[in-house]
């Protein structure tokens, strides 16, 4: 299935809920949201999101409602583009109890935040500590591992080691892994399957429509595309909101990126 992916990890009585999403394909039924009882989001401590696509986010709203009293925990960029996802997926109340939450940031990689009891990079809730680092998807994107005094888990929601825009730190060695695999199963290189939409975009006689999330997916394109583009309503804002997210790039992504923006047209309707 596409989405309402939720992760739980439990520790000394502590729980810790790894990402909030919708199953996009069951609106309107119980199955949109994740399988979790009121009871268990009452006795959840905290909710760390890897990253604002819907799939991830957009049932966050859902748990406050639900009985979640807990700690908010993602990256400035994630809590910049969470209120965009719930605003497409999310029942109006839900979006606003989120808006009106406290959402801490999440440490990433070795930079301390102030607020969140991090030191190193490491945020401890009880006896869980969780180290987060970039996840190659999207910008402010993580994985995170998990971990207590027996053992550590990996959680990925949504990897892409070899991005030619997002860069991926590497996770440390660990216990168990838990992999998102959402986009199924593709053993074609980042770079093959770049270089097989230049050439499908080449042989279109005329001008081709590309669907894209505003935020990851996008960024990969404008990258990619050597063809003149004509950007959608609301797509520009959103490329440059991901060009400035410097720390998720890899190096000279920005400038790049900046620069084929620049050179991109706007298309309205009509």
């Amino acid at each position: 299935e596409k989405g309402r992916t939720s992760i739980a990890v439990e520790s000394e009585g502590d729980r810790l809920l790894l990402d909030a999403g919708v199953k996009t394909s069951a609106r309107g039924s119980r199955a949109y949201y994740p399988a979790i009882s009121p009871a268990e989001l009452a006795s959840t401590d905290a909710i760390v999101v890897t990253h604002g696509h819907e799939d991830h986010v957009a049932a966050l709203g859902w748990c406050i409602a639900n009985g979640f009293r807990g700690r908010m925990f993602m990256t400035a960029e994630t809590h910049g583009e969470t209120d965009r996802a719930l605003a497409g997926y999310a029942a109006p109340e839900d979006r606003d109890r989120v808006r009106n939450a406290n959402v801490e940031s999440l440490p990433v990689a070795a930079a301390a935040v102030d607020g969140a009891r991090a030191e190193r990079g490491v945020l401890a809730l009880g006896p869980l500590q969780i180290t987060s680092g970039r996840s190659g998807h999207i910008a402010g994107g993580v994985w995170c591992a998990v971990r207590d005094a027996q053992t550590t888990f990996l959680y990925c929601g949504d990897v892409v080691p070899a991005s030619p825009i997002f860069a991926m730190d590497a996770p440390p060695t660990c216990d168990a892994v838990a992999l998102d695999a959402s986009y199924g199963d593709d053993d074609v290189a980042g770079s093959e399957r770049a270089a097989q939409v230049r050439t499908w975009i080449a042989a279109q006689r005329a001008a081709c429509v590309l669907p894209t999330p505003l935020y990851g997916r996008s960024a990969e394109l404008l990258a990619i595309i050597r063809s003149p583009i004509a950007l959608a309503p609301g797509m520009r804002e959103a490329l440059a909101s991901q060009g400035s997210a410097s720390r998720g790039l890899g190096d000279g992504v920005a400038e790049m990126l900046a620069a084929r923006l620049h050179a991109a047209e706007d298309w309205r309707f009509g």
